[in-house]
């Protein structure tokens, strides 16, 4: 792929142009020449990666190409393009020559055009009216299926498929790929995945993936042949979705293939087989290979689907990986792997955190489809802040993951509710965290302050105090956090505070047991301290009275300090402070 294509202006003009330009191709071969293709190939992949109104325009020339006989044509007539051209010496059997050589040759640019670059901007833009182009066009692809299959099945299977690889083979190999890659699309829509049971594709499906020398470690496995086994284990996968279907794999011993496979060296072909380990056997979490490079893998998928507006990648949707992920986070070894990665816990809080489309593209199978992320989401995150303070401390530092887990708590799906009441009490139950935490920072933490307001003095149970006085250790703070605590001073309140320092919480903790009012001044520096938040944090697990003020101008209350709080009214002194 030529990425380094610049981002042209993508104009009306210059859309109108290119839809021009891909409907003369859907009509006319004859007088098109390679450069042409390449060069409305190289326009198209720009556009296909733009998500604008003007950019939707040209799905209907694309739509044209792909109607066209010219699709089924050219894998009648696989070519070869050009491939690079590198002049100089080389040495051949032993002697220097000087001349020009080609390598590398692939496809021809027409073969790429039709193959490719038309099926890629349609995964991406047919969104609107999958169903409309899944039943004209998506039909038509299966009726391809029988002659594609008939002429380029061969090189895979049986004494031909043994055979070593060269260019055209490679070459039919790929275009088979990119075909299985149109049909895998199509298998997203359940009236399409029903046509394949009247059809003999997934016997012949099923007849790559027995080729033994997939799982032969001795043997290196060409990558022509690993993108067609790649792309009809996604196939299968998607085929799985279907009662049916899944019941006549398990038959066809499916799982007995996926054993296998997911010990090959491809990652791509790992990862899937595993997902379909799921679908075909509840026991699959102990069937699970190398979990460390599983998980990321798993990772990588969800982290691209979730960015997806439709929430699917490479044919993979999000709702259905989340779901195996359900099974395969039954396998200790597997979480402790996710937990390890460097975006585990990260990607989690993002699919938590998907919401429903806008209103106006919103529609019951959208609502379903994000139900559906939600219901599994709840239930990996529950089973995995079960893990130690790590998965802990990160989940409550999201405010955006806490008010999205706040709202699911009251949601309508029962299951949701039930993980979602479960995260809650399992994040409310570790009041300690926060201030293990922050031992690690008491070098930082246990720093005096010339300038400190407010005398702190020790606990004494005798001393009958009125409030205690909880703020974080930023200057402005402490001149607020001070004025509020001489005030009350004044006005006859005996009021307990404590320095910032190592024994800071656990003083606090006796203060916060005596039941006392506790006034937190609330601020950004506040939410950040590990210190502070294990305070509010105990004084609410331990009912303690907590009045919450706000030091900070334009300071917003939210996530788990909201939550804390118990949505007791905040007195904000925003405008004392800026005039007083």
């Amino acid at each position: 792929r030529d990425d380094n294509i610049k981002l042209a202006i993508l104009n009306e003009t210059y859309i109108t142009n290119l839809s021009r330009d891909v409907e003369e191709l859907s009509r006319n071969e004859s007088s098109i020449s390679p450069a042409k293709y390449k060069s409305i190939g190289q326009r198209v992949r720009v556009v296909t990666k733009q998500e604008t109104k003007e950019v939707e325009s040209l799905l209907d020339p694309i739509l044209k190409c792909l109607n066209s006989s010219f699709y089924l044509n050219i894998f009648e007539n696989i070519e070869l393009g050009r491939g690079n051209v590198i002049a100089g010496k080389f040495v051949i059997h032993g002697k220097v020559i000087s001349g020009i050589i080609q390598t590398n040759r692939s496809l021809a640019t027409k073969h790429i055009f039709f193959m490719r670059e038309c099926p890629e901007f349609l995964f991406r833009h047919d969104y609107k009216r999958r169903k409309e182009i899944a039943n004209s066009l998506g039909r038509k692809m299966l009726e391809h299926t029988k002659t594609i299959f008939n002429q380029h099945l061969s090189i895979l299977i049986g004494e031909e498929g043994k055979q070593p690889v060269d260019e055209m083979k490679a070459a039919r190999m790929i275009a088979l790929s990119y075909h299985i890659k149109v049909l895998n699309h199509f298998t997203l829509i359940r009236s399409i995945r029903k046509e394949f049971l009247s059809l003999s594709i997934i016997e012949q499906i099923l007849k790559i993936l027995q080729d033994r020398s997939l799982t032969d470690r001795d043997q290196i496995v060409n990558e022509a042949k690993t993108a067609v086994v790649e792309q009809s284990l996604i196939l299968l996968y998607s085929l799985g979705q279907e009662k049916e279907i899944i019941g006549i794999l398990r038959k066809k011993n499916l799982f007995d293939i996926c054993l296998k496979l997911r010990i090959v060296k491809d990652r791509i072909i790992r990862f899937v087989s595993q997902i379909l380990l799921t679908l075909l056997d509840k026991d699959a979490h102990k069937h699970i290979h190398e979990p460390h490079s599983l998980s990321k893998t798993c990772i990588e998928y969800v982290d691209k689907a979730v960015k997806e507006t439709r929430k699917s990648y490479q044919g993979i949707k999000l709702h259905r990986l989340l779901k195996n992920l359900e099974i395969m986070t039954v396998n200790d070894t597997f979480i402790e792997c996710l937990l390890e990665a460097k975006q585990g816990i990260t990607v989690f809080i993002k699919y938590i955190c998907i919401k429903y489309f806008d209103e106006k593209d919103s529609d019951s199978e959208n609502k379903e489809m994000i139900s559906r992320i939600h219901n599994s989401a709840v239930s990996i995150i529950w089973r995995i802040s079960s893990y130690g303070p790590k998965p802990i401390s990160k989940l409550k530092a999201n405010d955006l993951f806490i008010d999205q887990i706040l709202i699911l708590s009251k949601g309508k799906t029962e299951n949701t509710k039930r993980a979602a009441n479960g995260i809650i009490w399992r994040l409310g139950n570790e009041d300690k965290i926060r201030f293990e935490k922050s031992q690690k920072k008491r070098n930082q933490e246990n720093k005096t302050d010339d300038d400190q307001v407010i005398e702190p003095e020790e606990w004494d149970e005798s001393i009958p105090y009125d409030l205690l006085i909880s703020y974080s250790n930023k200057t402005n703070d402490k001149i607020i956090s001070g004025k509020i605590y001489n005030r009350l001073i004044t006005k006859g309140y005996r009021v307990y505070s404590e320095k910032s320092g190592q024994n800071r919480f656990e003083l606090m903790q006796k203060a916060i047991d005596s039941k006392k009012p506790i006034l937190v001044c609330l601020s950004s520096a506040y939410r950040a301290s590990t210190v502070c938040m294990a305070e509010v944090e105990y004084a609410s697990k331990q009912s303690s009275p907590i009045i919450p003020v706000i030091v900070e101008a334009k300071y917003d209350v939210q996530g788990w300090l909201k939550h804390l709080i118990g949505g007791k009214k905040n007195y904000a002194f925003k405008t004392y402070i800026h005039t007083n």
